[in-house]
């Protein structure tokens, strides 16, 4: 189970405890490549309590610092960064056909799209380890009274 947190307005935030680890079957170690295949029977999901399981629809555990740990983890959503790596994309191709000088912008918004998205999983996954440790230390978020729930309530 991940943790949720329900805003005073009913809005909830969702946090994964659970991280995907591949062992070798090789050495047995964690994120070892030496087999070269990631193959899903060689898949753990993993709580830092220790908790694992081989599904990947397992919830994990609902403890706030398991969530804490895994926060810097987090990623954002980057839909604009992802149009900017097709639009970098196809401005390099038509360039390379029609002017170099197009080829060369094209590279320079895929690489820009780039790091918008390092920045925005940067800044997610900062405000996530702020917001979690704000509710462990006094149960609010911004500011404002939030509670732990076990559930998505039943609309």
């Amino acid at each position: 189970m991940s943790v949720l947190i329900q805003l005073e307005d009913g809005s909830i935030l969702n946090y994964k405890t659970t991280r995907r680890v591949v062992y070798c079957v090789e050495c047995g170690q964690e994120g070892c490549t030496a087999s070269g295949i990631d193959r899903e029977e060689d898949v753990k999901y993993v709580t830092p309590c220790g908790l694992e399981n081989k599904r990947s629809d397992w919830p994990g555990c609902a403890h706030l610092d398991c969530a804490i740990k895994l926060a810097p983890n987090t990623e954002a959503s980057c839909v604009e960064a992802q149009l900017g790596y097709l639009i970098g994309i196809l401005v390099f191709l038509f360039g390379f056909f029609v002017h170099p000088m197009l080829g060369f912008l094209g590279i320079i918004i895929f690489l820009l799209s780039y790091r918008s998205e390092k920045s925005q999983n940067e800044i997610a996954s900062k405000t996530a380890l702020q917001l979690l440790e704000e509710f462990k230390r006094s149960q609010t978020i911004y500011g404002r009274p939030a509670k732990k729930i076990s559930s998505y309530p039943r609309q």
